[in-house]
C-alpha cells in the first residue's frame, strides 16, 4: 500500500490557506499595482511570484533542517511559527517588489 506525500487533512488546510491567501490578496494587490497594468495580471503575478518564492524557501528550509538533524525543533510550536515566518515574509516581499515593477515597463512582448 503506498502512502500520499500529505494526510488529506494536511492537503485541505493548504487548499484553505491558499484560498484565503487568494481572496485577502486581491485589495492589497489593486492598492500596490502601477497605474497602467491590468488588475488580473497584477494579481496573478503576485500569486505566482508568493507560490513560487514560498515553496522554494519552505523546500530548502526544511532540507536544511533535516541535514542539520533538526527535525525534533519542528515539534515546538514557537519555532514553528518562527520557519513559517521566515518562509512567508520573504515570498510576501518579494511578491510584492514584482508587482510594483510595471509589466509595460518591461517590455512585454506583442
Amino acid at each position: 500500500m503506498t502512502e500520499a506525500a500529505l494526510p488529506a487533512g494536511q492537503i485541505g488546510i493548504s487548499l484553505l490557506a491558499f484560498a484565503v491567501l487568494a481572496i485577502a490578496t486581491w485589495p492589497y494587490v489593486r492598492a500596490i499595482k502601477p497605474r497602467g497594468d491590468h488588475m488580473l495580471a497584477s494579481y496573478l503575478v503576485f500569486l505566482s511570484v508568493f507560490a513560487v518564492a514560498s515553496a522554494f524557501l519552505y523546500s530548502t528550509g526544511l532540507g536544511v533542517v533535516a541535514t542539520l538533524g533538526w527535525e525534533f525543533l519542528l515539534f515546538n510550536w514557537a519555532f514553528s511559527i518562527m520557519f513559517l515566518v521566515f518562509v512567508v515574509v520573504p515570498a510576501f516581499l518579494g511578491a510584492r517588489a514584482a508587482v510594483r515593477l510595471s509589466l509595460t515597463q518591461q517590455g512585454v512582448p506583442d
